[in-house]
C-alpha cells in the first residue's frame, strides 16, 4: 500500500515530489564499521573472561598442590627411616600422606564411593570430614596461623574433650599432579562407652577420649593388595608412637562380612556392651547398636625412639594461611552452625529425658541388644 500511494503522488503534475531515502545496504561501510566495533568489544570481553578464568584455575591448582603432606616429611627423616611400614606402601607405587582441608573433595569422593553415601547424607559426611581436617580450628584464634595437617594428638591424653579435629591418612600415587586418593583412614578421639561417633551423638560426661577409627576405605581398583592392612598398621603405629595411646576402638556393621574378617585378623576383639545406669542407652541407640559390633585393640608399647617416649617434638607441617584454606569451603562453614547445633542438641536432650522418664529405671537396654 505504501508503494502504491507514493507512485500516485509522483504521477501528478503539481510538482510535488516525495523523496524516499534509499535503504542503506547491509554491507555498507558505516554498518560494517559498527559491527567491527561491536565485534572488537565482544572479543575483548571474551579475552578478559578467559584470562580471569585462567588465573582462577591457576590459583585453584596451586591450592590443591599445597594440600596433603607426606607422612615421612611430617615425621622427619630420622624417625621416618625407622618406619618400615612406609617403605612397604612405597613399594606399591604409593605414598602415605596426611590430608589437609584443601583435600576435602578428594576425601569425600572416596568415602562416598566406597560407602555409597546418599544425597541426603553428603552434607553431613562432608562437614564431619571437614571438621577432622581442621575446618573449625581454622576460623578464629591463634590456631588460625598454625600449620596443618598436624600429627599431634587432637586433645591431651586423659582429657574428656570431644574435638572435631582428627587426622586423615591417605594413600596417594606418587605424582606431580594431585590424583584421587587410593585409600584413607579417618582417625579421631571418642569415649569408649560403646556409642558410635555420629552427628548429634551423646556420650557420658567425664569419660576420657581415646583413639577411634571412623572410616577405613580403599578404592576398588586398589583392593586385594593388602593396602587396608598396611594403612591400619601405620595408623596404629602413629597412635602409640606419636599419640602415646595403648588402645583403639571402632564399630563395624554386622552385615559387612569382609570388614569384620579384616578386623578379626588385625586382632580387633569384639567388646560386649555394658549397662550403665547413670547414662543408659536410649531406644534409638539400642536399635542401631543391635546391628553393630564394637571392637577394641590393645596397642603395643611405644618404640624406644618414638616421640611418645623421648618427648622430642615433631617437625612442623606445611604452613597454610587460614584465609586461603577456607575460601573454597565458605559454602558449608557457617558461623551460625554452632548455635543451630546447640539448639538441636538441647531438643534431643529433652527428648532423651522424656524417653528415660517413660522407661522403668531398672530396664537394661543392653540385654535387648543381645536378643
Amino acid at each position: 500500500m505504501f508503494a502504491a500511494c507514493t507512485h500516485g503522488l509522483l504521477a501528478k503534475p503539481t510538482g510535488l515530489l516525495l523523496q524516499v531515502p534509499e535503504p542503506t545496504p547491509a554491507w555498507s561501510s558505516s554498518r560494517c564499521a559498527n559491527l567491527t566495533a561491536r565485534s572488537r568489544i565482544y572479543w575483548t570481553f571474551c579475552a578478559v573472561a578467559a584470562l580471569s578464568a585462567r588465573c582462577r584455575w591457576k590459583s585453584r591448582g596451586a591450592r590443591v598442590t599445597r594440600g596433603s603432606v607426606s607422612l615421612a616429611e611430617l615425621l622427619g627423616p630420622e624417625l621416618a627411616a625407622d618406619w618400615p611400614e612406609l617403605q612397604a606402601v612405597e613399594s606399591e607405587g604409593l605414598s602415605v600422606v596426611a590430608a589437609d582441608l584443601l583435600d576435602l573433595d578428594r576425601c569425600l569422593k572416596l568415602v562416598s564411593q566406597v560407602f555409597r553415601v546418599s544425597d541426603s547424607e553428603v552434607e553431613s559426611v562432608k562437614k564431619g570430614i571437614a571438621g577432622r581436617l581442621g575446618a573449625r580450628r581454622s576460623l578464629v584464634g591463634l590456631d588460625a596461623a598454625s600449620p596443618r595437617p598436624l600429627l599431634a594428638r587432637p586433645a591431651p591424653k586423659g582429657s574428656d574433650e570431644r574435638p572435631d579435629l582428627g587426622l586423615v591418612l591417605c594413600l596417594e600415587r606418587r605424582s606431580t599432579q594431585p590424583e584421587d586418593f587410593a585409600g584413607l583412614v579417618d582417625l579421631s578421639l571418642w569415649p569408649d562407652d560403646g556409642r558410635i561417633r555420629a552427628p548429634g551423638a551423646k556420650t557420658k560426661p567425664g569419660v576420657a577420649s581415646k583413639p577411634y577409627v571412623l572410616n577405613l576405605c580403599v578404592d576398588p581398583a586398589y583392593r586385594r593388595r593388602g593396602l587396608a592392612r598396611k594403612l591400619m598398621g601405620i595408623s596404629e603405629r602413629l597412635m602409640c608412637d606419636i599419640w602415646g595411646d595403648s588402645e583403639v576402638c571402632l564399630h563395624v556393621e554386622d552385615d559387612q562380612i569382609a570388614a569384620n574378617e579384616l578386623y578379626e585378623r588385625l586382632d580387633y576383639v569384639p567388646v560386649k556392651y555394658t549397662y550403665d545406669k547413670e547414662f543408659p542407652y536410649t531406644k534409638a541407640e539400642a536399635k542401631v547398636l543391635r546391628k553393630v559390633t564394637w571392637r577394641r585393640k590393645m596397642l603395643p608399647a611405644p618404640s624406644p625412639n618414638s616421640p611418645a617416649r623421648t618427648g622430642v617434638a615433631l617437625p612442623e607441617g606445611q604452613a597454610i594461611p587460614a584465609a586461603s584454606a577456607l575460601d573454597p569451603y565458605d559454602d558449608f562453614i557457617d558461623p551460625d552452625d554452632d548455635f543451630e547445633d546447640e539448639d538441636e542438641d538441647e531438643e534431643d536432650e529433652d527428648e532423651d529425658e522424656e524417653e528415660v522418664q517413660d522407661d522403668p529405671e531398672d530396664f537394661d537396654w543392653v540385654s535387648s541388644l543381645m536378643k
